[in-house]
């Protein structure tokens, strides 16, 4: 089986708002059915929703997608690790240790362009071919 790849919110937004070649890769991504999804990036991205139209849009699309809920052991993973990064001085963003977390639990890779993702360890970083 091919593995699961969990597409970060900056991916979606460059997929809903251009037609770059990341934009493009989701594309084919979501063709090949090996994108998920996880209640975090569905709030983040309707968060920042400015018309009913993309509301909908945004929220037919998510639908579309197999989702991953977010379990108590994500959660506990999210808080280690950020625990850990903050004891060397390091503080990330509490949404990406748990998008991170979300992904290991699941065994995904993750679709990002989001820096933080490379020091934390243990992460399958999706590289477009």
């Amino acid at each position: 089986m091919t593995k699961r790849i969990l597409a970060d919110t900056c991916i979606w937004i460059e997929y809903f708002r251009t037609t770059s070649s990341l934009s493009e890769e989701l594309r084919k991504l979501i063709r090949e059915d090996r994108i998920v999804t996880t209640g975090l990036v569905i709030l983040e991205l309707l968060h920042g929703v400015k018309t009913s139209e993309s509301k909908k849009l945004i929220k037919d699309a998510m639908l579309a997608l197999a989702f991953l809920e977010t379990t108590l052991d994500s959660w506990i993973m999210a808080g280690d690790t950020g625990y850990t990064f903050r004891r060397k001085g390091i503080t990330l963003p509490a949404t990406d240790l748990l998008l991170a977390a979300v992904a290991k639990v699941n065994n995904c890779s993750i679709f990002t362009i989001d820096s933080h993702f490379k020091v934390i360890p243990n992460i399958d970083l999706y590289s477009m071919s």
